[in-house]
Formats: C-alpha cells, structure tokens, sequence
C-alpha cells in the first residue's frame, strides 16, 4: 500500500486530497476571493509539478520490485498480489493529477469572472465596451441566420431553373421519340407482309423438296431393282465380248436398266434443285424473322423511352412544386430575420456595409430573382466580415482592461496568473454573448 492513501495531506508529496480541494472550491463557508482562488492555483502547480516526479519514482520501485528474483512460489505470489495492488493505487494517483488540473482551469475561471464583475461595476467604459460587444454580436448572429436563409432560396431557385430546364427539353425528345416509333411501326408493317411472302415461298419450296425427294426415291428402288435384275439375268460363266454397243440395248433389262438409271439421274438433279431452293426460302424467311425480332426490340425500346419521358416529366413536375412550395416558405422566413437583423442595428447607429438589404427577395409574376437573393446573401457575408472585423477590435480592447484590472487585484506572488486569467475572462465575455 502506497502511503500517500494513509497519508495527512500536509505530509502527502501530491499534496491535498482531491476532495479536500472540490470541497474548498464548491462548499466553502464564504465567497471566494481572487486572493484565495490565486493561492489554490498556486498550490495546485506546485502539486502538479510533483506529482508526475513522485509518480515516476514509485512507478520505477515497483518495477524492481516486480522484476525481482524470488525462488519461493508462495513469496512471489505475494509479491505478484503486491505489485497489482500498488499499480491500482498508481493509476488512482495519475486520475488525482487529472483531477488537479481540472480543479487549476476552474479556478482560473471562477478569478476571470470575478475580474469581469470587478470591471462591470467599476468601470463604466468598460460596460460600454461589453454592451457593444453584445450588440454587434446579436447583429452578427442575425446576419448569418439571414445568410443561411438567403443562401437556402438561392439554392431552391437554382434547383427550379435546373428542373425548368430540363423540363422544357423533354417535349422535344418526346416528339422525336413518337416519330421514330412511327417509322418502327410503319417498318413492321411492311416487314409483316415481307414475312408472309417468305413463309409461303418457304412452304412452297418445302413441298417442292418432299415431292423430290419421293420421286428421287422412288427412281432410286427402280433403279436397283432393274440393276438386280440385269446381273441375274448374266450367264455364270464367261461369255464372248460384246461386238458394238447396240447388241448391250438388245437386251430387254438391260434397256429397261440403262431408262431407270437416267430416270434416276434426273430425279436426282430435280431433288439438289428443289433443295438448293428449299434453302435460299430457308435462310430468307430466317433472315426476315431475326430483322423482326430486332424490330420488336427497338419498339420495345421506344415504348420504354417514351414511359420513361413521361415519368421524368410528372416527377420534375412534383420536384418543382415542392421547390416552390419550398421557396414561398423559406422566403417568408427570410423576411422575418432580415427584420430582426433590421431592428439589431438600430442601437448601433451606423450601418456597416455599403448598402443595407432592401429585404426579401422581389417577386416578379409569383416567381422569385433568383439574382435578387444573391445580392441579398452578398450583403450579408459582406456586414458578417465587418462585424468579425469590429468584434476583433472590441475584444482586443476588453482584453486589455481584463489584463490591466486582473494585474491590479492580484498580488504580487499572483501575477504570474494574470494572462491567463484574461484568457478566460476574454472566454467568459465570449461565451456570454455566443
């Protein structure tokens, strides 16, 4: 166990207590002066400054101490116990420097406001400069709320005039649509009596190519009947030649042979016709049936564009409603802020750019100058960045009063504080007015 648990704070090296410390800030018995305030935060860097020391040193005995060599198994299981134990309670330490610094920053705060009501109710040049800051802020923070919705009607607009656009193009797309559709459609047409022609020439050629190839057949068993019947009607054994070519037609089967093997031949040639132009109808009535699925595609096509048109058509139609439904509502609350900004400037007495807004944007037979809004959301960056200018200005001048009146209250042994206790008033004056 670390002593610093057990400890009194005047013998803690990390000084006093966490609570100690909240209960000296959040429950003292009287107010807390700037005195007292400037002693914590004084204490409280001393502490800081030891502590990350002492926590270095005790995180380096523990080292040793767990690094040690130890031949007992019940020893070092003690020893193991030990170093846990002692790097919880090292954690807690590092938590109590955080805490620390918390405690420092809100003291430092709590000096700064009691600086700024030092000066409140001292110094009337003072409360003229916050009062200022208050009124340009206020001006400032409804010039941008303005500018927000300025820049929100001239976005609207341009969404109108995008969909406007578009929306006037679409007639001219829808026309050349309905034409090429004409045309498609005329093209069917025609090629549906093209494809008629060409299935009854390919049934034509087809039954032709049937009836040729039952005549082919049917030479062709002739054929081979006359030829069985010429080859048994030879003699077994060899015979004397032929003299001349005449005495081969003498022969009864061999004439009625020689007439079916012309038959054949001829059927045969009739039947390669009648097939050759079986596929010339074949391949036309293919080719006029692939330019009709490829017709029926591109209606199709056509048919979707022409939907699809007409869809865009309804959904820019609804997208412009809304956008000027859109428009009509923003502008309405653009006039009520561009009031308020009026009325902040009027405690100012000046006006700080080159030209004050006229006030929402004109209406030019119900639709909106897209050009007036610009204008109107260009004014207003403009007086936002001379507002940012003026406020530098002021503060400037505010940081010095805090500085000198922080440096007159506090004592000698506290001056080191005096620059960030303006910080923080200057954070105070700030946030007050945000």
């Amino acid at each position: 166990m670390l002593k610093e648990r057990i400890l009194p704070s005047s013998h803690r090296r990390t000084g006093r207590r966490v609570d100690e410390i909240r209960h000296f800030l959040h429950h003292a018995a009287s107010p807390l002066t700037i005195s007292s305030l400037a002693d914590c935060c004084l204490e409280l860097d001393g502490e800081l400054q030891r502590i990350p020391e002492f926590v270095n040193s005790v995180k380096g005995d523990i080292d040793l101490f767990a690094g040690a060599k130890i031949r007992d198994r019940e020893v070092q299981q003690w020893r193991d116990r030990e170093v846990t134990a002692a790097s919880k309670e090292l954690e807690g330490l590092s938590s109590e420097e955080q805490s620390k610094r918390q405690f420092r920053s809100e003291a430092i705060r709590r000096i700064s406001e009691l600086v700024h009501r030092d000066l409140l109710s001292t110094d009337q040049e003072y409360r003229v400069l916050i009062e200022r800051v208050h009124q340009i802020r206020e001006s400032r923070a409804a010039a941008n709320a303005a500018g927000i919705l300025a820049a929100k009607v001239a976005r609207l607009l341009q969404e109108i005039e995008e969909a406007s656009q578009e929306r006037s193009g679409l007639p001219t797309r829808r026309s050349s649509m309905h034409r090429d559709l004409e045309q498609a459609q005329s093209s069917w047409s025609k090629l549906d009596a093209t494809m008629a022609e060409r299935e009854r020439n390919l049934r034509t050629a087809q039954h032709a190519l049937e009836s040729a190839t039952r005549n082919r057949d049917v030479a062709k068993a002739a054929l081979e009947a006359s030829k069985t019947a010429y080859e048994s009607s030879q003699p077994k054994t060899p015979q004397a030649e032929v003299t001349a070519f005449s005495d081969f037609f003498d022969s009864p089967i061999a004439g009625q042979y020689a007439r079916h093997n012309q038959a054949f031949e001829e059927s045969e040639n009739h039947w390669r016709s009648a097939s050759s132009s079986f596929e010339q109808a074949k391949q036309g009535f293919e080719t006029c049936e692939a330019e009709r699925r490829s017709l029926h595609q591109r209606l199709d096509e056509l048919n979707k564009s022409l939907e699809a048109i007409q869809k865009r058509e309804r959904e820019l139609n609804d997208l412009i409603t809304s956008k000027q439904q859109a428009v009509q509502k923003v502008s309405n609350e653009l006039s009520h802020s561009m009031s308020i900004y009026g009325s902040s400037l009027h405690p100012l007495g000046w006006m700080p750019s080159h030209q004050r807004p006229a006030g929402p944007p004109s209406l030019f037979h119900g639709m909106h100058d897209r050009a007036a809004v610009m204008r109107v959301e260009s004014n207003l960056r403009t007086d936002g960045q001379l507002f940012d200018q003026v406020l530098q200005d002021l503060m400037l001048q505010v940081g010095q009063k805090l500085l000198q009146r922080s440096e007159s209250l506090l004592e000698d042994r506290h001056r080191g504080l005096g620059v960030e206790v303006r910080s923080h008033a200057e954070h105070v004056v700030t946030q007050r007015f945000a």
